[in-house]
Order: C-alpha cells, then structure tokens, then sequence
C-alpha cells in the first residue's frame, strides 16, 4: 500500500504527460489525483459493504461473491467507452 501510494504522489503528473496529455492539462494533475484518491477511499467501504450486504441477503459466501462479478462487468463496460490514445503503446 505504501509503495503505490508513493509512486501516485510522485509520479502522477510524469504518468500524465506520458500519456499524451499536454503540459498544462498535466499541471491540473493535483485535482486529477484527488479524484483517484477519493475513489480509492470509496472503494474501500463500498465492496466489503456489498459483499457483506449479498452475503446477508443470500445467506451464503458464494452469494456474497456476486458483487465482485458485477463489479468487474461494469468496469469491461465502462472501458468500452475509453478513447484510446495515438500515443505509442507502452
């Protein structure tokens, strides 16, 4: 946990500048990062909570699992909908 979230506050802007975006987009890089946090802070509650309320409402462990698939699903879904970049692949 530590290693990674030093490697996001040190590098985020580099990894945006990188990724094609231009400078001055890249200097927005602070409010980009607080996005990142804060979704990772969400998470954080938000699957235990949905594995647990499954896992209550099925009554079993393997019910519990299916808010990780949906999970995953919604994620592929959402990837769809990301423009790729020209940018030489990495």
């Amino acid at each position: 946990m530590g290693n990674s979230y030093t490697f996001n506050t040190a590098d985020y802007e580099e990894v945006l500048v990188e990724a094609g975006l231009d400078k001055p987009l890249a200097k927005e890089s602070g409010a980009f990062f607080g996005l990142y946090a804060m979704a990772s802070t969400a998470t954080a509650w938000i699957g235990p909570l949905a594995i647990g309320y499954f896992t209550y409402l099925t009554g079993t462990q393997q019910g519990g699992f299916a808010p990780v698939v949906l999970f995953f699903v919604a994620g592929l879904i959402g990837l769809a909908f990301v423009k790729r970049s020209d940018a030489a692949s990495v």
